[in-house]
């Protein structure tokens, strides 16, 4: 099926010349049944499915119910979870560092009532975050809830700058397209 789904995006003039690039046209295998797939060429379900709303939309459209098999939540609910504003944003495990990079860049990018910071373990509160930035591997991780826990190694680059990625693609309705060129 990814040979397929390449083979598709070749036929229609797709040019893979940078790596997490601007691109043409990109087919992405979201998830197979409740099958868990880790390859070098294939990662099922997709690693980044669960907080993008342009992948949770749809999806809930077409199958409410399907639950992520590796968060153990139903697709409707962790779209759900990205309607809620502020979206809760906790860094509290990092190091210093970061957390003051990260608190630039994201107070930069949004707007206080679309995210909310935790950058002190005092700050935590019962609410529970959106997404909690952990290291794979600590305590701190094993105990976390699935559904919130997102480890920066898993993202393109483990930057500030990757976190306004996510945060944009939870925030960010997808369009609809009623109409386009075949040409």
């Amino acid at each position: 099926m990814l040979e397929f789904c390449h083979e598709i995006e070749n036929q229609l003039g797709r040019q893979r010349t940078v790596h997490w690039g601007p691109r043409s046209i990109d087919l992405d295998l979201i998830a197979f049944d409740d099958q868990i797939i880790q390859s070098a060429q294939l990662s099922l379900p997709h690693p980044a499915c669960w907080y993008r709303r342009f992948v949770l939309d749809p999806f809930v459209e077409i199958a409410p119910g399907w639950r992520h098999p590796e968060r153990n939540i139903a697709v409707l609910d962790l779209q759900l979870r990205l309607l809620n504003r502020p979206l809760i944003l906790d860094l509290s495990s990092c190091d210093a560092s970061f957390i003051d990079e990260a608190t630039k860049v994201l107070s930069a990018a949004f707007f206080p009532q679309e995210l909310q910071l935790i950058t002190d373990k005092a700050e935590v509160t019962t609410e529970e975050a959106t997404w909690k930035i952990l290291e794979q591997g600590t305590s701190t991780w094993e105990n976390a809830k699935l559904v919130s826990r997102l480890d920066l190694q898993d993202l393109p680059s483990p930057t500030a700058n990757a976190l306004v990625d996510v945060v944009r693609s939870a925030m960010d309705s997808p369009q609809r397209i009623e109409e386009f060129d075949t040409k």
